[in-house]
């Protein structure tokens, strides 16, 4: 058993979603000792809970994740510059850090894309690179950037740690399908320590339950059919291609309904 466990936390190619039997038996035994270090000390909960998503993101990109850090760094260190500015300073600031921001997110989501159109428009022959996306950039890259252009505004104006911001960018409930969360909606939760009651917990937990229903048995389930349909439509009728694009929609619709669900819940107990 105890070799079983090594091996999952510490081979990249064995990845975690929120539905897999691996990230359950983890994130019990992180519950667990989270209960404990969050009664004990709110700094000791923030490193903690940041070391798990770090983890958490290892596990999904493997040595890709560098990039969740290196963002978080360079943003924060960016946008608090850019708050000591003001008038065109603090614009050109703002306007640096967003490009900055986007810059991995454009080269891993759209460098292919880009040398596509470009060998069309041209009729080059660019070959394609051999480009992994990293899971969770999208979300991670324009949190950061809401973030910036709160900031930029003045709509949030409290003062922020590296640690909480790392927080804030790194947490593993968020990372995979977001949604993205205003600064002055989740800080001020990391700020200051709540209580968590039987409610909440309750809650949390039916949305856990109620996510997985819809991402392993109906998402999951209806997507067997729905890929017969779409390798061979002709061998099909009209109408079960009809249900088969009714049920693409269906399955897409509880697949993100899922994991927000999984999300909100896991969230709901920390």
């Amino acid at each position: 058993m105890l070799d079983y466990l090594i091996n999952l936390c510490t081979e990249p190619d064995k990845s975690w979603s929120f539905v897999s039997i691996p990230f359950a038996v983890v994130f019990v035994l992180f519950f667990i000792l989270y209960i404990f270090i969050r009664q004990s000390s709110k700094t000791m909960m923030l490193c903690y809970t940041v070391a798990f998503s770090l983890f958490f993101a290892y596990k999904a990109n493997g040595a890709l994740m560098l990039l969740l850090p290196a963002t978080v760094v360079v943003s924060y260190y960016l946008t608090r510059h850019m708050s000591e500015r003001d008038g065109r300073e603090r614009t050109w600031w703002m306007w640096l850090t967003v490009v900055i921001d986007l810059l991995p997110l454009v080269y891993y989501k759209y460098t292919n894309f880009l040398l596509q159109t470009f060998n069309e428009i041209l009729s080059s022959n660019f070959a394609p690179l051999s480009i992994i996306l990293p899971v969770g950039i999208s979300f991670y890259t324009f949190q950061a950037i809401s973030y910036t252009v709160d900031v930029y505004k003045d709509r949030f104006t409290t003062e922020v740690s590296l640690l909480e911001y790392f927080f804030y960018l790194t947490f593993f409930p968020l990372l995979i399908a977001g949604p993205i969360t205003r600064a002055e909606t989740l800080i001020p939760q990391i700020k200051h320590r709540y209580h968590i009651d039987d409610r909440m917990v309750y809650t949390g937990l039916w949305l856990i339950m109620s996510g997985l229903v819809k991402k392993a048995l109906i998402a999951d389930y209806i997507a067997q059919y729905n890929n017969w349909i779409f390798d061979d439509p002709t061998a099909y009728s009209g109408f079960e291609c009809l249900m088969g694009s009714l049920g693409y929609t269906l399955q897409i619709y509880c697949d993100f309904s899922g994991y927000s669900d999984i999300s909100i819940g896991i969230a709901s107990l920390l």
